[in-house]
């Protein structure tokens, strides 16, 4: 039996195991694909550094969470930044007002 050259085995704790299951279930997935779409979004939203996350959640998840990119036009612009963020919370907000009333 020849080998599939485009599959990779990957070994992870029993515990993230189960949390990806859990994930994979809730996505209606099975659980090789769904650790593909998460190094996919990963990868994807360009997490090469650990992502600063505001906010504790307590295992509530009600609410999608929120990626904003920030530009690096603004790393030494506060006012700028500011500005920016101020803007991008709007949207988020008319996002998560959409996401409420459809889901």
């Amino acid at each position: 039996m020849a080998k599939n050259k485009e599959v990779m085995s990957v070994s992870i704790a029993p515990t993230l195991h189960i949390e990806v299951k859990n994930l994979a279930k809730r996505k209606d997935m099975k659980v090789s694909p769904c650790i593909a779409y998460i190094i996919d979004k990963y990868i994807e939203l360009g997490f090469e550094e650990e992502p600063i996350v505001l906010g504790n959640h307590d295992g509530d998840e009600v609410l999608p969470n929120i990626v904003i990119k920030i530009p690096s036009a603004y790393k030494d612009d506060k006012e700028g930044l500011k500005a920016y963020l101020l803007e991008k919370v709007e949207e988020a907000l008319k996002q998560l007002w959409f996401y409420q009333q459809t889901n």
